[in-house]
C-alpha cells in the first residue's frame, strides 16, 4: 500500500448525491477508496446516496448547492468548506463539478490543498468562467471526446489533462422478476427498454418516434422506459396522444437497473449528449445488446457491429430500422452481446478503471503529474 494515499485524506466534491451517473461515480470511488485513503469525505448538498455512503463508513456533509450563485451562498459554501478541509485534515480535493472546481482552487490558496477537477460531460457554456477555472489545475477527462472539448473549446494545456474511463463493477444482484415485463414475456413480446434521466438530451422522444415507425412491420414488440426526471410528465402525454399508451411500460426511477437489463431483450441509449455513459458498460457487464447514438463519448463505448449498434442521433427511422433488425436476428444479437462482455472484461471493469485513479492521485500527492 503505498504510503502516500495512506497518509492523505481525500475529498470529493459534488453538487448532489441524488441518483445519476456521476453521483454513482463519486460512490464508486468512496467505496474503493476508503481502504486506501487515511480519510474519505464527501461534500454535496445531500440526496439518495447519503445512504450508501454511511453504509459504507464514508462521512458525508451537506454544503450549498453551488447552482445558487447569489454572492451570499458563495461564501457560505467557502466557509463551510474550508472548516470541513480543516477539521477533516484533507490533503486532496476531487471536484466533479465546475462551480465545485471553482471553490476547491480559493480553498486551495487558504489551505494549500491539491486539487483535481473531473470534467463529465462536453459542454459550450459560461466560456469565460470555465477557461479561469480550469486554467492550471490537474484534470481528468472521462472520454476522448471530452478532452478534445478541453483542448480546442477551452483551450486546456494537453499536459493538464489525463483520460480514464468510467467504468462499472459486474456485481451481483438479486433476480427479481418484475411484473409487467413478465407478463409480456409469457405473451410473446420482444421487450426493448431504456434506461436514463428524463431530460432532453436524453433523447427520449426519438426513441417514442421509432416506437411509432416500428407500427408500420410485423414486429411484436414492447417498450419499456426506466426512469425519472424534468420531462417524464410530457414523455407520458406524447405516447398518449399517439395512442402508444399500450406499447410502453413506465416503470419510473429504480435502483435494480442490472434486474431491469437482463429483463429486456435489447436496451436503447437515444441520447443527444454524453460524456461517457455508464448504461452501455452496464448492459456489456451483463452479456446483453444495445442501440445507441453514434456520439462522442458513446462511440468509444459502443462499436459499431461489434459490441453494439450506433445510429444517428435524432433519426427515429433509423433508430426503428436497427432495433427491427436485431429482433429478426436473434445470432446476431446475441453474438452482439457476447461481443460486448468481452469488451466490458478488456476496458470497462471498475478494477481497472479505479487501478488507474490510484497511479494518478499517487503521481498528484507526489508532485509528479
Amino acid at each position: 500500500m503505498n504510503t502516500v494515499i495512506l497518509n492523505s485524506s481525500i475529498l470529493y466534491l459534488t453538487r448532489s448525491m441524488g441518483y445519476g451517473g456521476v453521483e454513482k461515480v463519486v460512490l464508486q470511488l468512496s467505496d474503493y477508496f476508503k481502504n486506501e485513503f487515511k480519510k474519505v469525505v464527501v461534500c454535496s448538498l445531500g440526496g439518495n446516496y447519503e445512504r450508501e455512503l454511511n453504509e459504507l463508513g464514508v462521512k458525508h456533509y451537506k454544503i450549498g448547492d453551488f447552482e445558487n450563485k447569489s454572492l451570499v451562498n458563495i461564501i457560505r459554501i467557502i466557509f463551510q468548506l474550508y472548516k470541513i478541509i480543516n477539521v477533516e485534515k484533507i490533503t486532496l480535493v476531487h471536484s466533479q463539478h465546475r462551480m465545485g472546481t471553482f471553490y476547491a482552487k480559493i480553498l486551495s490558496i487558504l489551505t494549500g490543498v491539491k486539487v483535481i477537477h473531473t470534467a463529465h460531460v462536453l459542454q459550450e457554456n459560461r466560456k469565460w468562467l470555465a477557461k479561469y477555472i480550469l486554467r492550471n489545475i490537474n484534470i481528468v477527462a472521462v472520454s476522448n471526446g471530452v478532452e478534445n472539448n478541453l483542448l480546442n473549446y477551452f483551450n486546456v494545456k494537453a499536459k493538464a489533462i489525463i483520460v480514464i474511463y468510467n467504468g462499472v463493477t459486474n456485481e451481483s444482484f438479486e433476480y427479481r422478476e418484475i411484473r409487467e415485463l413478465k407478463k409480456c414475456k409469457a405473451e410473446g413480446y420482444f421487450l426493448v427498454g431504456t434506461i436514463c434521466r428524463l431530460a432532453e438530451e436524453k433523447g427520449i422522444k426519438y426513441f417514442i418516434e421509432a416506437a411509432l415507425e416500428l407500427l408500420k412491420t410485423d414486429a411484436k414488440v414492447k417498450y419499456v422506459i426506466v426512469g425519472d426526471g424534468d420531462l417524464k410528465e410530457n414523455i407520458i402525454n406524447i405516447i398518449e396522444e399517439n395512442n402508444l399508451k399500450g406499447m410502453f411500460i413506465i416503470l419510473g426511477f429504480r435502483k435494480d437497473v442490472l434486474n431491469i437489463i437482463n429483463q429486456l431483450d435489447l436496451v436503447i441509449l437515444p441520447s443527444l449528449r454524453e460524456g461517457l455513459p455508464l448504461l452501455p458498460m452496464e448492459v456489456f457487464s451483463q452479456k446483453k445488446t444495445i442501440i445507441a447514438t453514434n456520439i462522442e463519448g458513446t462511440n468509444e463505448v459502443v462499436t459499431n457491429n461489434v459490441d453494439g449498434l450506433l445510429v444517428e442521433p435524432r433519426n427515429s427511422k433509423q433508430l426503428a430500422d436497427a432495433i427491427y433488425h436485431l429482433y429478426s436476428n436473434s445470432l446476431e444479437l446475441n453474438n452482439l452481446g457476447e461481443n460486448a462482455y468481452n469488451t466490458y472484461c478488456e476496458k470497462f471493469k471498475l478494477e481497472n478503471v479505479m487501478g488507474k485513479y490510484k497511479n494518478y492521485y499517487e503521481k498528484i500527492l507526489n508532485n509528479k503529474f
